[in-house]
């Protein structure tokens, strides 16, 4: 007994040796009786840095819901053109006063795409209808050679300009927020970017046996951006602390401002990305799905990636404050190998991704060589690990990894001989509440280390080639409990939303209207209730009078929508909305409707207010995109007409061009015909003598049922996925039901009624 005893004891001392402790509580963060983080700091200062100084605008403003601005449908066949020609048309608009030229809305469906399509100018925002494969908006990459499917990137990022300062900290913790700088002078003020760059000497490379991988001081100068919140003489304190030491013992620090030359505000949204290929291990098809390089505050947000062979996303090193949101990168095809399979990659800084899900990846969530913190990787999964999660190589510094489930390794160590000389992966890397198979976790020499705290799994400090001395240890197998997440708590107090709620808003299309017309308010809410403030991009169109939108002239003008939050809720993302305003028409279309009768298609309008029209023109079209002519309707003052297509092809799409005596024509909104049934919509019982209920609906429906004179009977119009009609005290015959919805798609019903 005595002798298991003492082996119990040798066993926990080794853990207490390795830094590993099993409380459900760290030593070194904490919350006080406020509800405030306190961090514990060493005897020289350096403490756990805060992270959350990352992902769009810094955190502190929600992504935006941009306003439509450009509809693109898919064509047959290579769609570079026609998603390129979109991007460069919105491109050359100018960027309003909230940096943002406009959203281009890629309607549902698959677009094939043969080569590389550039994102190249601020304030652009590709959006979809959805990520699934079948319904939503789909790019796919048709080319079986190894290219970027989507691009974003500037002409260039970020350079120093002005006078260099040195630092004059002869020691400069990780976790501070202060530096010094030589005879400040005005040189440095509130709100400057600036760059402090640590500088290594040769006696650094070898402190850390790195010479042998060829780590040479010149490939490690590091520079890290930060913004000046306050200055007191020569003291600068910087938005974000530090995350790398400055020891004056082996490198020397400095600071310059810097300018940015990149783009900015631009986004990816709500679609699926999938690449061609001929095999699982294929190498010759589209490498990554999307690419950002000089860039900032842009993001990327439910876009799902599939059979890529390296990447869904890539934060290249002047890719700066990006989010990417509720992504996923599946089943990538290539050989199982360096340099493929890195799903979610950071090479930049004070980058977000969150909410995030892998399968079949190698490095799922990762960054690369000498990258400058800090980044954070949040709340995401990785699944079927081909490898491992963490810094990959090469001295990567505050990178917090929070939340990350994994069933296999998250690590950071010494590759030593790894690659071309990877060396250390990275130092003050945080593991946060994660799980995984196996956590190799390593310190470099000195001040330096590495954390997994409440982390659930088996820590080690035996690595792939090299034992090092454990990184610091708590609470293992346990979860912090009192902060879930670092990251969220370390957002929260630095913007003091403590128990704010969040709130969004719902913002209805803005319908084209005429100059002259009276001043409206637009139906829009809150989820929070509190009242909504409209914002003009272009007064010169629209201005907004005591809550009311005031047409001024015609033309284009973006509507943003926003509530500013209280001491209740948070401050809710900006909804901008398309407002189209035209000059007083000659005439007023109604009813525009396309109904199969037999074999042919019956186009229905009602008119009011004709003046000076010659004739309506029917065109129709296969694609919604290039129309044709088949025929005229001469105008006779009348309030109704109709045109029969006795050829029509299935599915058609008809509009009106209306013709003027004075050679002006405009074009009347665009009907959709599907033959019989339009995704899957039926009706029960028919024949009917009551209710009649319709299954099947999506979006906002509108039906109608119409007699065998053409004549309506009755319109109703519903959100809801099914809906009934009382044809109770109609006569005994034959009815059509016709259903349209918001995308000019109309499907049409016989109906018996007994």
């Amino acid at each position: 007994m005595k002798h298991n005893t003492f082996r119990t004891l040798l066993f926990f001392f080794n853990l207490m040796a390795m830094g590993i402790s099993f409380a459900q509580t760290s030593t070194l963060v904490s919350l006080d009786t406020n509800g405030r983080l306190v961090y514990a700091p060493d005897a020289k200062g350096n403490k756990i840095p805060d992270f959350s100084g990352v992902g769009y605008k810094n955190g502190e403003v929600a992504i935006p819901t941009v306003a439509v601005v450009k509809t693109v449908y898919p064509v047959a066949g290579d769609n570079l053109a026609n998603i390129q020609n979109a991007i460069n048309q919105v491109a050359a608009m100018p960027v309003g006063s909230d940096g943002f030229r406009g959203a281009i809305l890629f309607k549902a469906g698959r677009y094939d795409v043969s080569d590389t399509i550039q994102i190249k100018a601020s304030g652009i925002v590709l959006r979809g209808e959805g990520t699934d494969t079948i319904s939503g908006t789909r790019f796919h990459a048709t080319t079986l050679s190894q290219y970027t499917l989507l691009n974003i990137q500037g002409k260039s990022g970020f350079s120093g300009t002005g006078t260099k300062k040195a630092t004059t900290n002869p020691y400069i913790p990780y976790g501070s927020s202060q530096v010094i700088v030589s005879s400040n002078k005005s040189s440095f003020k509130v709100g400057d970017s600036i760059l402090i760059t640590r500088t290594p000497d040769s006696a650094w490379i070898n402190y850390l046996t790195m010479a042998q991988w060829g780590w040479t001081p010149t490939s490690y100068v590091i520079s890290f951006q930060r913004k000046v919140t306050a200055v007191s003489g020569d003291t600068l304190t910087i938005d974000a602390p530090m995350v790398d030491i400055i020891d004056t013992s082996f490198s020397v620090g400095s600071v310059v401002k810097y300018k940015f030359s990149g783009i900015q505000k631009c986004g990816i949204e709500n679609m699926c990305l999938t690449s061609a290929y001929t095999s699982d291990t294929a190498e010759n098809h589209a490498w990554d799905a999307i690419d950002i390089t000089n860039a900032m505050n842009c993001w990327v947000r439910k876009v799902d990636a599939y059979y890529f062979g390296y990447t869904a996303v890539t934060m290249y090193a002047s890719a700066s404050w990006v989010t990417v949101d509720s992504c996923k990168m599946i089943d990538a095809k290539s050989n199982i190998t360096g340099e493929r399979r890195y799903s979610f990659e950071i090479d930049g800084q004070r980058n977000l991704v969150q909410n995030c899900w892998t399968r079949n990846g190698r490095h799922d969530y990762v960054n690369g060589g000498r990258v400058a913190g800090p980044n954070v990787f949040y709340n995401s999964t990785a699944t079927v690990q081909q490898n491992d999660i963490g810094p990959h190589m090469r001295w990567s510094t505050g990178i917090l990894f929070d939340n990350i489930i994994s069933n296999a390794n998250q690590d950071v160590q010494n590759r030593e001989s790894f690659g071309t000389g990877h060396g250390w992966a990275g130092s003050q890397i945080m593991f946060w509440n994660c799980k995984a198979g196996t956590f190799i976790l390593q310190k470099p020499e000195g001040d330096y280390t590495n954390w997994a705290i409440g982390c659930t799994g088996k820590i080690t400090n035996v690595g792939s080639l090299v034992t090092e001395p454990s990184g610091v240890v708590e609470s293992n197998n346990i979860r912090i409990a009192a902060i879930p997440s670092l990251y969220l708590a370390q957002l929260n107090q630095r913007l003091g939303i403590g128990n704010k709620q969040s709130q969004y808003i719902n913002f209805d299309t803005l319908a084209t209207v005429n100059l002259g017309d009276t001043d409206f308010i637009q139906s829009c809410i809150a989820s929070s209730g509190l009242p909504i403030t409209f914002t003009s991009m272009n007064p010169s169109v629209a201005t907004i009078v005591n809550g009311a939108i005031h047409i001024v002239g015609i033309g284009t003008a973006i509507i943003n929508a926003s509530q500013p939050g209280n001491s209740s809720f948070t401050a809710a993302p900006v909804y901008g909305q398309l407002l189209t305003v035209q000059a007083p028409l000659p005439v007023q279309l109604k009813n525009i409707t396309a109904t199969i009768k037999s074999n042919d298609v019956s186009i229905n309008w009602d008119v009011a207010d004709e003046i000076g029209i010659i004739k309506y023109e029917i065109e129709r079209s296969t694609d919604r995109n290039d129309f044709s002519s088949i025929g005229t309707v001469n105008a006779t003052q009348g309030k109704s007409y109709y045109f029969t297509d006795d050829t029509p092809t299935f599915p058609s799409y008809y509009r009106l061009k209306v013709l003027s005596k004075d050679g002006t024509f405009f074009y009347s909104k665009i009907v959709m015909v599907i033959e019989n049934s339009n995704h899957s919509i039926n009706i029960y019982p028919n024949p009917v003598s009551n209710k009649l209920t319709i299954f099947g609906l999506q979006g906002k429906s509108y039906l109608r049922i119409i007699n065998q004179l053409g004549q309506t009977l009755s319109e109703q119009k519903t959100i809801a996925n099914s809906f009934s009609i009382d044809l109770s005290n109609y006569k005994s015959g034959v009815y059509t039901l016709s259903i349209s919805d918001d995308l000019g798609r109309i499907t049409t019903k016989k109906i018996i009624k007994n």
